[in-house]
């Protein structure tokens, strides 16, 4: 089946997650990712539709889960960014206990994709949720955003370092250098998409 990611729709939003009686049928990825990683920009560049998800410049402007109809039976979620150190203490842990709780017991999550400025490389929370996606076997790649803010040298000093950090653990999952303003890696953000989808559908 191809999958035409023009048609994607908008579903709903969740302020909180408890249960595995949202949506109880199909398969979903889901984007993560540091607040401000570009999560947002990445699933309307992937729906050619700047309109598709709103988004701020600026960080920790995305509180909920969104939820969004590819197919029938498949669906993106764009999770809340994690790490926003200038909301309140209690929202901080709020967002995060959102996402952990989403990413730890959602039975139809067959796929994570994990954001990372190509800036600010690997922090703490991204190696959890790295760990968490092999403790559950689940799917994930590695989009490195934001390539078009750096040198085409210093992209290769970072996917560099960042293979390096990722090696002893890690040093299977895929990596892809992405800018949502110029497209690249978009076409191999979805090949490996695709492939992951007809592995389940």
């Amino acid at each position: 089946m191809i999958i035409n990611y023009q048609c994607i729709q908008f579903l709903n939003s969740f302020f909180r997650w408890n249960t595995n009686h949202v949506y109880p049928y199909g398969i979903e990825f889901a984007f993560t990712g540091y607040s401000n990683s570009g999560k947002s920009s990445l699933i309307n560049c992937l729906a050619n539709n700047n309109k598709l998800v709103r988004f701020s410049r600026f960080p920790g402007c995305t509180k909920m889960i969104n939820v969004f109809r590819v197919t029938s039976r498949f669906r993106f979620v764009d999770l809340p960014g994690y790490g926003y150190s200038q909301l309140c203490k209690h929202e901080q842990i709020r967002i995060q206990n959102l996402i952990f709780t989403y990413l730890k017991t959602r039975t139809y999550l067959k796929g994570l994709i994990l954001l990372i400025d190509i800036r600010r490389l690997i922090r703490s929370i991204d190696y959890d949720v790295l760990k968490l996606s092999k403790k559950r076997n689940i799917n994930i790649f590695i989009v490195l955003t934001k390539c078009d803010k750096v040198t085409l040298l210093v992209q290769k000093k970072q996917l560099y370092i960042l293979k390096k950090q990722l090696f002893v653990n890690f040093n299977n999952i895929e990596i892809i250098v992405f800018s949502s303003r110029t497209k690249v890696g978009v076409n191999k953000i979805l090949n490996i998409i695709n492939m992951w989808y007809k592995n389940y559908m």
